[in-house]
């Protein structure tokens, strides 16, 4: 008969909890087994935590005065050396000699940048002049790309024709040749306010779209920043006037 069916025939036993005296049915089959011998479940885990500490009340530990394991990584002799930064004394592992070189998060966030603490030969100690293509590598790539005739339907990019002329134009060696000539002329700095840099428009005194003789004329040019621009009767739509008229 299992320990289910006894309670539902009322084959119980009626005992005290030992850690809180209250009467509670208990099944004499588990109690036979040493098992529900507390009326609940938070009971019984501190009715074993006592039973533990009875056991091993004055007991000593066999395993007090020896060592056991791998030592505490600051109880070994360890290495000595200056931060790659700060040339702060620090204690490194020896397996960390030649990897660690900064004491802390902030001295190796600013101290990566010092390019003095890589060896020559290193990856990524390469001067800034030497990085990317010289001047005269430039050069040869810009008047082979300029000598192959890759415009309308000899282009791969071709979409049938869908920017208007002046987006045409503009995309043109001719069109970027005359903006930087105008960006040289003023030394990139805005004809109104002043203001050297930033984002910057070459804009035409005499509209494009009313004066097509002087649409790559440098002296028609001027160097203007965006909020300069577009408040000038020049801009957008507002140049048609000059076509009409």
């Amino acid at each position: 008969m299992g320990s289910l069916a006894r309670m539902l025939q009322g084959v119980t036993v009626l005992r005290a909890c030992p850690v809180c005296d209250v009467q509670y049915d208990a099944d004499p089959g588990r109690l036979k087994h040493n098992r529900q011998t507390t009326c609940s479940r938070k009971c019984s885990y501190q009715f074993r935590a006592k039973k533990t500490a009875e056991a091993v009340q004055g007991r000593q530990s066999p395993f007090k005065g020896v060592k056991t394991g791998r030592p505490s990584w600051n109880r070994t002799a360890g290495v000595y050396i200056n931060c790659g930064h700060c040339g702060k004394e620090m204690r490194i592992e020896p397996n960390q000699v030649g990897r660690k070189k900064f004491c802390s998060k902030s001295c190796f966030f600013a101290g990566r940048e010092l390019k003095g603490l890589f060896q020559k030969g290193h990856v990524d100690l390469v001067p800034p002049e030497k990085r990317g293509h010289s001047d005269e590598t430039r050069r040869k790539i810009a008047e082979v790309q300029r000598s192959k005739d890759l415009k309308g339907e000899k282009h791969f990019n071709w979409k049938g024709g869908k920017r208007s002329e002046r987006q045409q134009e503009m995309g043109r060696y001719r069109y970027r040749d005359w903006r930087n000539a105008v960006f040289a002329r003023d030394n990139w700095t805005c004809q109104l306010c002043n203001v050297r840099g930033g984002y910057l428009e070459a804009d035409h005194i005499k509209p494009w779209c009313a004066f097509p003789d002087l649409r790559y004329d440098v002296g028609n040019g001027r160097t203007l920043c965006k909020p300069c621009h577009v408040k000038l009767d020049t801009h957008g739509p507002k140049a048609l006037k000059y076509k009409e008229s």
